[in-house]
């Protein structure tokens, strides 16, 4: 995992861009370089986000976004996002899975508690959220500006929720798999 930075600026922005990708993003408009600049001038001002890059540690190639937002030290939670596997050979990989796992055990140094929106038509994103131990929010909601993409009531999203408890018991059930990703 690296930090967004000028170098993954054409990536991202390709990847963003791509219909067969960006169909559950909250991303209102196509993304050019000038606008992805402004909004890394802006990103680097912000300590309430982050944005990460997925790279394969063996030939350094990137394959994907992850990232946070509206991190709260002081209540112990931030929103977990910014999911998108931009190249569709990382399906199903171990390095998606690792990167799964870094994103979260270094976010987890912070908070006690992630958040993530995901859309109600998003079946893999609903999936791996859960196989990674998200739930659904039974409690009150903590961010009821995500319940919908952009506010279009066509596109409602569910606030799921992981504590670091239940991140750690999840992790259990997959350390002899993450000993192997590690190693490598």
């Amino acid at each position: 995992m690296e930090e967004i930075q000028p170098k993954y600026f054409e990536p991202v922005i390709r990847w963003r861009n791509d219909t067969a990708l960006n169909h559950f993003l909250n991303q209102p408009e196509r993304l050019t370089m000038e606008k992805e600049e402004a909004w890394y001038e802006r990103y680097l001002e912000d300590s309430t986000q982050g944005f990460l890059i997925m790279v394969d540690k063996k030939d350094g190639t990137p394959f994907g976004t992850l990232g946070w937002t509206d991190m709260d030290p002081e209540r112990r939670q931030c929103i977990s996002g910014r999911l998108l596997l931009g190249n569709s050979t990382y399906r199903n990989s171990g390095q998606l899975l690792e990167s799964f796992f870094l994103h979260s055990d270094y976010l987890y140094q912070f908070v006690d508690r992630m958040y993530a929106h995901i859309g109600v038509k998003n079946r893999k994103a609903l999936h791996i959220n859960r196989l990674l131990g998200f739930h659904p929010n039974e409690a009150e909601i903590q961010y009821p500006a995500e319940l919908f993409v952009k506010g279009d009531h066509a596109r409602p999203q569910i606030e799921y929720v992981r504590t670091v408890q239940e991140y750690e018991r999840k992790k259990e059930k997959f350390a002899g798999i993450l000993d192997v990703l590690y190693e490598e």
